[in-house]
């Protein structure tokens, strides 16, 4: 029994001393398997001798610069409107000529022909013959121009003293008018009117000569705005003489066609 209990103690003891050594073995096994795999990874054999670079990418090459060259004023073109040309930016593009875009067609000018009855510098004027030119049926436009017009200014005078001025500014009131006073340099002046036509000049002249007075009569030339009355319409283009005589029969006779240009683009 004794025996049998030291047999049994003598294979523990080999089992016990196996099962280390195995136990060693695996894990000196692990070391070393741990081991070559840091050598390994971290090896100079495995490590590039450079160090790694990007790949270079080529690029299109950037197109020449153009140098400007002096342009002498006679001969200076004028710039025409031109469409940008897209560039290829592969470097084997060739470079797209710009296109010039077809010019703008001409204005052309349409020539119409209008009845110019007359002109008139005083509004109540303007209205009156306006009024007469519609009364007839007649489709009629107004025109404003400044342009020279000679015009008459009657006085009285000049007088030394004020007071005379003022006695003759009374006696003008008296016979219809709006006198003002003015002064010169030899006194003061009673003006009666301004007058553009003649014919008022010298009715105006015989009424004050009749009244025992020496009115005066100052000639000079403004900037005045004339109201022109024209008229116009499909009656006028289809038969413009036609029309003319009957303005001209309505009491115009100073009436006479004009031609106009009217600028139409195509």
């Amino acid at each position: 029994m004794t025996k049998v209990k030291k047999k049994r103690k003598a294979e523990k003891g080999q089992d016990g001393w196996l099962g280390n050594l195995l136990r060693f073995e695996i894990v000196v096994l692990l070391f070393a398997l741990i081991g070559f795999y840091y050598v390994l990874s971290f090896s100079p054999i495995r490590m590039p001798k450079e160090p790694i670079v990007s790949p270079r990418v080529s690029l299109a090459p950037l197109p020449p610069a153009v140098e400007l060259q002096k342009v002498v004023p006679s001969q200076a073109v004028k710039p025409q409107s031109v469409e940008t040309a897209v560039l290829d930016p592969s470097p084997s593009a060739e470079s797209v000529p710009a296109r010039t875009l077809p010019a703008p067609a001409p204005a052309s000018s349409v020539l119409n022909q209008v009845v110019e009855v007359g002109s008139y510098v005083l509004q109540s004027d303007l209205q009156r013959f306006r009024s007469q030119l519609e009364a007839l049926g007649f489709a009629v436009k107004t025109e404003i121009r400044k342009r020279l017009t000679p015009m008459s200014r009657v006085f009285l005078g000049p007088y030394p003293s004020l007071q005379k001025a003022k006695k003759m500014i009374a006696v003008a009131r008296g016979m219809g008018d709006k006198p003002f006073l003015q002064r010169w340099d030899a006194g003061y002046v009673v003006v009666v009117g301004s007058f553009y036509l003649e014919a008022s000049v010298v009715a105006w002249e015989k009424m004050y000569h009749v009244a025992g007075l020496d009115p005066m009569v100052q000639k000079e030339s403004l900037q005045m705005s004339h109201t022109f009355l024209l008229i116009d319409g499909p009656g006028v283009v289809r038969n413009p003489e036609e029309v003319l005589a009957r303005v001209q029969t309505a009491g115009f006779p100073r009436a006479f066609l004009r031609t106009t240009s009217q600028t139409s683009a195509k």
